[in-house]
């Protein structure tokens, strides 16, 4: 239950929600009952939609590997841990700029209603969104 609506002493019995339509509703804006948390993904999850698949785990295989030759190695270990995390860290912002990128074309368009503003915007958050939850 939102915790910012008062209840206490309310009669909410027999009140549903059937006949409300939410046909043209962009639900992605509306108030739901879960709290912030269980809407958000994982960091994880976040920056696996950052590269395809396959990429994200080939960089954690690389880690993994790296990892497991440490008691062997831990010097080699260490410098494949920086490259790794420097190679991770120059496709990320690769990926991050081209996602800016494509979202800044809602500018060389002439007619700019007020749906393809909404959805730039909501690109834009998305990927502040991303960025910020690092």
């Amino acid at each position: 239950m939102r915790s910012d609506v008062e209840t206490e002493g309310v009669d909410t019995e027999g009140v549903g929600t059937e006949g409300v339509g939410t046909e043209g509703v962009d639900t992605e804006f509306v108030d739901t009952e879960l709290n912030d948390t269980e809407l958000q993904p994982s960091t994880a999850e976040r920056l696996d939609a950052v590269w395809a698949d396959d990429r994200a785990e080939e960089y954690r295989d690389r880690w993994r590997h790296l990892q497991a030759r440490f008691l062997d190695d831990p010097q080699a270990a260490a410098e494949e841990a920086e490259r790794l995390a420097g190679e991770v860290l120059d496709s990320l912002a690769e990926a991050l700029a081209g996602q800016k990128s494509g979202l800044d074309g809602w500018r060389s368009t002439d007619q700019r209603d007020t749906e393809q503003l909404r959805m730039t915007v909501r690109g834009y958050r998305d990927l502040l969104d991303r960025v910020l939850a690092l």
